[in-house]
């Protein structure tokens, strides 16, 4: 569902395309959240490890993705059209509107790590915050996807594309993480 946006090559990476793939995790983690709280029959074993791979998503993967947005692509476009400008001003108030709804998620996850046969019990609760955050994620990631990420390859050169992507990949070497994500 890339609206608007091609991936390119992956010799041909640009800031672009990793905050496609970005925004793919984001979309597959919010989605497994919802089909693990519809598992209450699942094994304790599978139930801990979704609840695993979700909560290490959403505690260290989004949160990077988020500075990647504002410390790497939102300078780099502060001088574009207004329509940009908006849509980066809208991203910036989205992704604190994200922070308690991802908080949630933490929390459940976290609880469902510790004790994965009280899924059945905490299942509304994870689908509700899957919910809330699919309703949250999916105008913010398509704006981003039909207006910023197309306007960061229109005017960005190979340089600035470059310059993200070595910021990206910092933060995650300052993390212990090694790939970007």
């Amino acid at each position: 569902m890339l609206h608007g946006v091609h991936r390119r090559a992956p010799e041909e990476d640009t800031a672009v395309s990793l905050l496609v793939a970005c925004h793919q995790r984001i979309r597959h983690f919010t989605s497994l959240a919802g089909r693990l709280a519809e598992a209450s029959d699942a094994p304790a074993r599978d139930v801990a490890d979704a609840a695993q791979r979700i909560h290490r998503y959403f505690s260290i993967a989004f949160p990077l993705h988020v500075e990647d947005e504002e410390q790497s692509l939102l300078p780099r476009l502060r001088g574009a059209a207004p329509e940009v400008l908006q849509a980066l001003e809208a991203m910036q108030r989205e992704h604190s509107d994200h922070e308690a709804a991802v908080a949630s998620l933490l929390l459940v996850t976290q609880a469902l790590m510790a004790a994965p046969a009280s899924l059945p019990q905490r299942a509304a609760e994870l689908r509700g915050v899957a919910e809330r955050l699919t309703g949250l994620f999916e105008p913010h990631l398509t704006r981003e996807e039909t207006i910023l990420f197309p306007a960061a390859l229109r005017l960005l050169d190979r340089d600035a594309h470059a310059a993200a992507c070595a910021e990206y990949r910092a933060r995650r070497v300052d993390r212990g993480i090694v790939a970007v994500s």
